[in-house]
């Protein structure tokens, strides 16, 4: 019984798996921390296995009981579906609440967490019926609305101080959790793949039904390439986006059967909507919320209406069309991603074989030791990295889900928007403005790959923070703040820019300077010398091919 629950987890339909593993050790509240309920109450609740007496005790509305089992029950057994159902009864008090210790192995490590004071929630009516968990600052006549977007295994505190900054520089700023990472998690996550595209329809529906007017959206690591995706998907939304160490790519699973066209699809209906708030429409009253989303929802239907078509429809909660029960069709992305992959479409829960394979793996992530020294790798300040910072990432890695949310992404396909620079061209022809702040020591995003984007979209305005790592906005949240505001005001009141090319600032040890395609090394020159050919190659064969179709015309 005792390797059964370790290896299968509590819950055979995908709702808790996970929680035995933290039920065969005890652990104590913490007081003063995270206002949710503590995981010693959740283990009471839920799954403290009295395998010694051969029975379990499941807390089940307001009463206790016992379901005797044998050790040679099956994953499926009685005791197994009573306590799958009392934990789903109880999912509208476990959702999103993190923890205040999480056990690695046969250790307990206590997380220092406390409240957020920024905290709000927003019930987004989707098919997995999530509660997404988002931050807001400024003063509501403040100037242009600006959305960040974390990187991978963070949240909204990494923001903290950035948010700060943007507001005293008067700016209204939303920060919000990506639905199976920070404190945003599905109440019905059975089939839900956590994809880019799913990040990025979280995104949409964030703006149109939190803002109400087309946005500025700030981007770290993978939240850059949700930026990305989001502005080529939805130009008319976007007022500019600004990559932050912006990852060159995200999944390795192939883009979903049926879906290859809808980015384009979606992309030519919202550029085909006149009507719609675009870029260059300063609207700053919160007044035109919900005018706003009247006329983004027409754009927002034909193109999910065309998603929907491509992918080939369905009835049920495990594959096609979903519903809520008000009618809604459900989310082309969550429906359609399960018929894809070439190995496991990435949909929850994850296949045991997956989880057996790199369960392993995930205990030794979920470590505050491997956490800090993941984040001193990347971190060019590691005075910045501490105990405080690793248990925020960690409370995420504690919740119920996380196990299979982590597998999810490993394995979910590929956005259906295409690859970073397809994205970013697409963005392009509908008039899209970007700005780069990228940490030049970054270990992962290196400075190559900013300049590639460069070469993609001449008219980008790139900036280089350094010392700062693979967390700009992070590391140097002051001076990163300041270049955003300064962009905008660039765009929006035609301010002059903060600094001419090749000019440089310096604030707090920090400087910052504006750079271009130019290689600095010799790795630079060699990367540069490769994109040159190749792009002269693919333009030669590209006229060639023109050429060829002409005369099979005139044939």
């Amino acid at each position: 019984c005792e390797r059964l629950e370790r290896t299968q987890g509590l819950c055979h339909c995908g709702g808790l798996r996970g929680l035995a593993m933290l039920g065969r050790v005890p652990i104590a509240p913490q007081p003063g921390a995270h206002r949710a309920v503590h995981t010693d109450a959740l283990i009471q609740a839920l799954v403290r296995p009295a395998v010694q007496q051969g029975h379990r005790q499941v807390k089940h509305g307001s009463g206790v009981h016992s379901e005797q089992r044998s050790c040679k029950s099956s994953v499926r057994c009685k005791a197994r579906q009573v306590s799958c159902k009392a934990a789903h009864s109880r999912s509208a008090e476990l959702e999103n609440t993190g923890s205040t210790a999480i056990a690695v192995g046969d250790e307990v490590q206590q997380l220092s967490i406390v409240d957020d004071p920024h905290s709000q929630w927003w019930e987004w009516d989707h098919p997995c019926k999530p509660r997404v968990h988002f931050w807001r600052m400024g003063e509501d006549n403040a100037g242009p609305p600006v959305l960040l977007l974390h990187g991978f295994g963070v949240g909204c505190f990494h923001f903290e101080d950035c948010m700060h900054n943007l507001a005293q520089q008067g700016h209204r700023v939303w920060a919000m959790d990506f639905i199976g990472q920070g404190r945003s998690w599905p109440r019905e996550p059975h089939g839900l793949a956590y994809s880019v595209d799913l990040w990025t329809e979280q995104v949409k529906h964030f703006v149109e039904e939190n803002i109400g007017e087309a946005v500025f959206v700030v981007g770290n690591s993978l939240g850059g390439f949700v930026a990305a995706s989001f502005a080529a998907l939805h130009p008319r939304m976007s007022r500019g986006i600004v990559l932050a160490n912006a990852t060159p790519w995200w999944a390795f699973t192939p883009a979903v059967k049926g879906m290859a066209g809808a980015a384009e699809q979606v992309a030519e209906a919202a550029a085909a909507a006149a009507d719609v708030v675009t870029a260059s429409e300063p609207q700053y009253s919160s007044a035109n919320n919900a005018d706003f989303r009247s006329r983004s929802e027409a754009v927002s239907a034909a193109g999910t209406g065309s998603v929907a078509s491509s992918s080939g429809g369905g009835g049920s909660s495990d594959g096609g069309s979903r519903s809520d029960g008000s009618g809604a069709e459900g989310n082309s992305a969550l429906d359609t991603a399960q018929q894809g992959g070439w190995l496991w479409g990435g949909t929850t829960p994850a296949p045991g074989y997956i989880r057996s394979a790199l369960g392993g793996l995930w205990q030794r992530l979920r470590s505050n030791a491997t956490i800090q020294t993941t984040l001193r790798q990347v971190y060019a300040r590691e005075d910045l990295v501490d105990d405080r910072l690793a248990d925020r990432i960690l409370e995420a890695a504690a919740h119920p889900l996380a196990f299979d949310a982590f597998l999810s992404i490993l394995f979910a396909p590929k956005s259906a928007a295409g690859g970073l620079d397809d994205m970013l061209l697409r963005y392009r022809e509908h008039g899209g403005r970007v700005l780069l702040v990228y940490g030049r020591e970054d270990p992962w995003v290196r400075s190559i790959w900013g300049q590639r984007i460069v070469r993609v979209i001449p008219e980008a305005t790139y900036l280089q923070l350094s010392p700062s790592g693979h967390c700009p906005h992070a590391e140097a949240p002051a001076l990163f703040a300041r270049s955003v505001a300064a962009w905008v005001a660039q765009l929006e009141g035609g301010a002059a820019p903060l600094l001419p090319l090749g000019g440089s600032l310096q604030e707090g040890g920090v400087t910052l300077k504006r750079v271009d395609d130019s290689p600095s090394n010799a790795l630079e020159y060699v990367v540069w010398a490769v994109y040159t050919v190749t792009t002269s190659a693919k333009r030669a064969f590209n006229r060639l091919l023109g050429q060829l179709e002409g005369r099979q015309e005139l044939n």
